[in-house]
Order: structure tokens, then C-alpha cells, then sequence
């Protein structure tokens, strides 16, 4: 079970931990943080069986910024994200 079913949700709730973090954050300032934070991702998983792996940087395109367009910016990764942001008042 992959792919933006999968990712959105554990998006959300890291961007609600940012938001009980600091409830003041906007859209722009929290969108950036998580882009910015987020882990590459080196390996695209396909559901073929069996399994198949390649090297995303093999076959997708990655702009300077880390984004493409298999995985985006990457992994969220909620504790840098989290840790990116001021506490709020």
C-alpha cells in the first residue's frame, strides 16, 4: 500500500502536529517546511510481482530543488519538519 493514498494522510497529520506546534503557521509557511525537510527518495517501488526497484535517478528526472514527479520532494519526515517551525504563542 503506497502511493498518494497512502501519503496524504501521513502528510496531513504532520501538518496538523505543525499546527498544534504553532497554530499561527500559514498554508505557505508550513507547505515550505514540509518540502524543504522532507528525506529523497532514491528507490521507486513498483507493485509488480515480483517487487521491482530502480534507482529514481536513473529514469525520473530530479529538478535542483529535489523535486520530481514519481515521489515529489520525498519522505515527510514529521520530527524535521516539527523542528523546522517556531512554537507558537
Amino acid at each position: 500500500f503506497f502511493g498518494t493514498s497512502a501519503s496524504a494522510p501521513h502528510v496531513a497529520a504532520v501538518a496538523a502536529l505543525m499546527l498544534d506546534k504553532n497554530p499561527n503557521l500559514t498554508v505557505a509557511q508550513i507547505r515550505t517546511a514540509l518540502e524543504q525537510t522532507a528525506r529523497p527518495i532514491h528507490w521507486r517501488f513498483t507493485s509488480a510481482r515480483p517487487t521491482v526497484t530502480f534507482e529514481i535517478d536513473e529514469l525520473v528526472p530530479v529538478d535542483p530543488d529535489g523535486y520530481d514527479f514519481d515521489s515529489g520532494y520525498g519522505l515527510v519526515d514529521a520530527a524535521a519538519a516539527l523542528n523546522a517551525i517556531p512554537a507558537g504563542p
